[in-house]
């Protein structure tokens, strides 16, 4: 009669439960978690795909980001010049009002005032960068120290400016870099300072009225320059918000894919953890039967 071991049969039951006990701890882990695994390794062939996407993804939130900061620098220098708009168009009623004989007492005063307001404007500054200095971003555009405070409306002057001309720029993708930056010596930011400068000092006893049309005729001209700055930079803000928006509908998308790989359906991942804690159970219950079978039982 043929011997019989239980030997092979026991060795058989405990490596498959083992298995099954090994996939059993898996589930239990993803059915606490959500996901498949915390590290790449759990993802098999998803996860050169998802080291790639996460790669992706940082690089276009980077982009993102740049356009975002770059937006907000620009809002602050479109909302700068909009204030050397009404400081220039206030004054420019104050020079109608003294070529009209009206009033023209307080006229050097108020360009000792515009030419304050507008060097401050110009010094603007965020997140301690100041914004119209070109690339010199630590060092105020405008000295009017160094100003030779010009009194002849025809010859720009830009004394006053200590950056230099390189524009500001953000990189936004691989292939697309956006210009947003002013230069402190544009020419609108130089007519702006100058037309303050004559006015300021302007002889008023008596008036001079060919300096005082040839200043009104500037700051006409200042104001023009001025707008078409603001709209320079509403144009680069808009690009940068569509930038912006570009590469966050790429990472919105790109994440929805990892998170389409990188997580579990909860209650197919339950249902499948109570179908091998039972087949597990009955593992346990096969090889304790084994266990209990002896050769004499079968001679």
């Amino acid at each position: 009669m043929a011997g019989i071991s239980t030997y092979a049969l026991n060795k058989t039951l405990l490596d498959a439960s083992l298995r099954t006990q090994t996939s059993l701890a898996q589930k239990q882990v993803q059915e606490a978690t959500g996901v498949v695994g915390d590290t790449y390794g759990d993802y098999g062939v998803s996860s050169q795909r998802m080291i790639s996407l996460a790669n992706e993804i940082s690089q276009a939130q980077s982009w993102s980001d740049n356009a975002s900061l770059a937006g907000d620098r620009t809002e602050v220098m479109y909302s700068a010049v909009g204030d050397m708009v009404d400081i220039i168009s206030s004054l420019r009623t104050d020079i109608s009002a003294a070529l009209s004989n009206t009033d023209n007492t307080t006229l050097n005063a108020e360009g000792e005032s515009a030419l304050d307001s507008l060097a401050e404007l110009m010094n603007t500054k965020s997140e301690g960068r100041y914004l119209f200095a070109g690339s010199q971003t630590d060092t105020a555009p405008v000295d009017l120290d160094s100003y030779s405070m010009p009194t002849d409306a025809s010859t720009a002057d830009t004394s006053y400016y200590q950056g230099d001309d390189i524009t500001a720029s953000a990189r936004v993708s691989e292939s697309q870099s956006i210009s947003y930056g002013v230069a402190g010596d544009t020419s609108a930011f130089e007519m702006a300072l100058r037309v303050a400068s004559i006015i300021s000092q302007i002889s008023t006893d008596p008036i001079d009225t060919d300096a005082l049309q040839d200043a009104y005729d500037l700051a006409t001209e200042a104001l023009n320059s001025l707008t078409t700055v603001q709209t320079t930079l509403s144009i680069a803000a808009n690009r940068l918000e569509n930038a912006e928006e570009t590469q966050d509908t790429f990472v919105s998308y790109a994440q929805d894919v990892v998170d389409n790989v990188k997580n579990v359906d909860v209650a197919q991942v339950t249902a499948e953890a109570t179908q091998y804690q039972t087949i597990l159970e009955a593992s346990y219950s096969a090889i304790s039967s084994a266990s209990k079978m002896h050769l004499v039982d079968y001679l």
